[in-house]
């Protein structure tokens, strides 16, 4: 890493309860514009911008299912569309 960068990657295995409650943090953290994420020896404090870039990949194979999500942004970025057709939900029966 370059001198200005800090990173810290979480990767660990829990119940999907405490996911939801780590997940419901970034979400507070996006909506005030400020996420902080600290382990016990570093911390990372992002300023999200308005505009973002999201990626999102969802996976099923044989047993395995996956859900990536990727948020990023840039400090000058602009908005290229707004109506791609893309849902997140729950399939309601």
């Amino acid at each position: 890493m370059g001198e200005d960068e800090n990173e810290i990657e979480y990767d660990i295995q829990t119940t999907l309860d405490d996911c939801i409650d780590k997940l419901e943090g970034i979400l507070n953290g996006l909506k005030s514009r400020e996420v902080l994420l600290r382990n016990r020896s570093d911390a990372v404090d992002l300023h999200p911008t308005p505009v973002v870039f999201l990626a999102v990949t969802a996976k099923q194979k044989g047993s395995k299912e996956s859900l990536t999500i990727e948020i990023g942004w840039k400090a000058a970025q602009h908005l290229a569309s707004r109506d791609d057709g893309f849902q997140v939900g729950r399939r309601d029966n």
